[in-house]
């Protein structure tokens, strides 16, 4: 995580958490919420700590890159010859909201492709590969090759309308 400490880390490291999405659902007949995986749950605690600053994205982040995961996965299990839809859709998603995880908005802190990829040779530049086809291929078209143009096509006089 960008401005992650060494101590920080280290922490991470040692009380590894579990981070996972709640499912919330309001039952009509019993006007209660139900918190799924809780059965004996009565109410959610927001935790109120410096700490929880740190923990949100990290969440957040977890949440997007197991999608990603899940997605690339399941590209895997399709058939290139009758699922291009499906694939193309896979892919597109994951890599937009792959990119949702590094700096590129305030919304939360950001996590830094250069102090993840600092050790793995190569990495950096397939990271700035998806970036690129990210950028100026799938969120900003900039690709020559799917232009548009009007025209019309001239008919012979006698040839049927």
């Amino acid at each position: 995580m960008q401005g992650a400490s060494l101590r920080d880390i280290l922490i991470m490291r040692q009380f590894p958490m579990v981070m996972k999405q709640l499912g919330i659902t309001m039952h009509e007949n019993d006007k209660m919420m139900h918190i799924e995986g809780y059965p004996d749950a009565i109410a959610i605690k927001l935790i109120q700590d410096p700490m929880d600053r740190e923990l949100q994205p990290m969440a957040l982040h977890h949440v997007d890159l197991s999608f990603c995961h899940e997605a690339l996965i399941r590209i895997n299990t399709l058939d290139k010859s009758k699922d291009q839809l499906n694939i193309q859709s896979l892919w597109i998603s994951s890599i937009t909201i792959f990119f949702k995880c590094f700096p590129s908005n305030k919304a939360r802190k950001q996590l830094s492709a250069q102090k993840i990829l600092k050790n793995q040779i190569g990495a950096v530049d397939v990271f700035s590969y998806f970036k690129n086809l990210r950028n100026k291929h799938i969120i900003h078209d900039e690709n020559p090759y799917s232009q548009s143009f009007v025209a019309v096509a001239l008919m012979k006089p006698e040839a049927p309308i």
